[in-house]
């Protein structure tokens, strides 16, 4: 346990020397790591919503195939898809906006 503590305080100074030498760089880290953390969340998510519909709707295996789940499935689909596409969009901005401030 005190192994990690060690190397817990390491990352730490380590963070603590990048944030004061580049800000800009150490805090675009930051935002794309909890950024990451949020599409990973969300990605699990999506694909438990898209995935038992798609279970319950085209395959047999739990039970014999219902047209209810095919049509949520699809329901489901196509606005997740523009969901993602907004995801995609706006991480790709907020990537630009970082790389702008860094530069600066």
């Amino acid at each position: 346990m005190f192994i990690f503590k060690i190397f817990k305080i390491r990352k730490q100074v380590k963070d603590i020397k990048e944030g004061t030498q580049n800000p800009a760089g150490f805090v675009g880290k930051q935002v794309i790591g909890v950024v990451r953390g949020y599409i990973i969340f969300l990605a699990v998510v999506t694909f438990v919503a898209l995935g038992l519909p798609f279970i319950f709707g085209y395959m047999g295996i739990i039970a014999t195939p219902s047209l209810f789940a095919r049509v949520l499935f699809w329901l489901l689909l196509i606005p997740i898809v523009f969901f993602w596409i907004l995801i995609s969009l706006t991480l790709w901005q907020v990537k630009r906006i970082i790389k702008k401030a860094q530069s600066k």
